[in-house]
């Protein structure tokens, strides 16, 4: 009879061996109906708030990461666009300043966007 992969008592992953948005927010509503029961020693109590500002932060940047993700595409093709852009008004013949000093500051947005 096959029993299927060992059973472990900690976190769920998916398959890339990260925790997924549902997880972590499971987690969170886990911490939070802990620390709200009564009696708990000030340590735990202390653990569990560590923990929950943990995966708060866990979460955001999770999600952060997700919305950088879907729009990557779009960034890579508005960097490229912009980078030939910036090679025509440098090779014109009338080399406008201003116009490449928005282009490079254009340029300069967009990397620091992501």
């Amino acid at each position: 009879r096959h029993q299927g992969p060992p059973q472990s008592g900690g976190s769920e992953t998916n398959k890339k061996g990260k925790q997924g948005v549902s997880k972590i927010k499971k987690d969170i509503r886990n911490v939070q109906r802990m620390l709200r029961m009564e009696g708990l020693p000030p340590t735990v109590v202390q653990e569990n708030e560590r923990k929950l500002e943990m995966l708060k932060n866990k979460l955001t940047t999770m999600k952060d990461s997700k919305v950088s993700d879907k729009y990557k595409m779009v960034r890579f093709f508005e960097k490229r666009k912009l980078f030939r852009k910036l090679k025509s008004a440098q090779k014109g013949e009338e080399k406008d300043e201003g116009a490449i000093q928005e282009i490079r500051d254009q340029i300069f947005r967009l990397l620091l966007s992501h």
